[in-house]
């Protein structure tokens, strides 16, 4: 049989979304002494507003407390990837510098990332942004002695990386 497919057939030069989360997801755990944990779960497209074919929260779990979970936010994407929309609580979208695209005005939840760049930089918005930050403060005081919870030195390095680059496209997509 001959084979028609072509030699490159598999490109590895784009990370997936999925991937850059999982990664993240598994810093925390670092960051936490395991305290805490990022998961990353599958879920349905139409848990969220719109169409995609990939859908995929982001939560904080805490296992010292039944596995408790926190889904932080959720992104979607088609086949082609970018752009990616995600969807954040509307406190978190309000820190976000001005460059974050909103998906429409008066939508205060969704944002859109047109490339692994600027999927980068939303990832690193919402993870630095003050109300991750308390979210992870509130829920490891439930879990430790406040003499036993990890340092502050390696929860500031979770938004210590100010973010600099403005390049994200700020047009709307319907």
């Amino acid at each position: 049989m001959e084979d028609l497919w072509p030699e490159n057939l598999v490109s590895a030069k784009e990370r997936m979304p999925v991937e850059i989360l999982r990664d993240q997801a598994v810093l925390l755990g670092q960051k936490t002494r395991n305290l805490l944990e990022g998961r990353v779960k599958r879920i349905e497209p139409s848990d969220m507003v719109g169409l995609g074919d990939f859908a995929w929260a982001f939560s904080i779990v805490s296992p010292a407390l039944g596995n408790y979970s926190y889904r932080l936010f959720a992104i979607r994407y088609g086949a082609d990837v970018y752009p990616v929309t995600f969807d954040v609580e509307e406190v978190i979208t309000q820190e976000l510098p001005t460059w974050a695209p909103k998906l429409s005005k008066g939508n205060n939840r969704t944002l859109l990332a047109h490339s692994e760049a600027e999927f980068i930089e939303v990832v690193r918005a919402i993870l630095g942004s003050e109300r991750t930050r308390k979210l992870i403060a509130a829920i490891l005081a439930q879990v430790t002695d406040p003499t036993d919870r990890p340092s502050s030195a390696g929860m500031n390095s979770i938004s210590s990386e100010k973010t600099t680059s403005h390049s994200l496209n700020s047009e709307a997509n319907p």
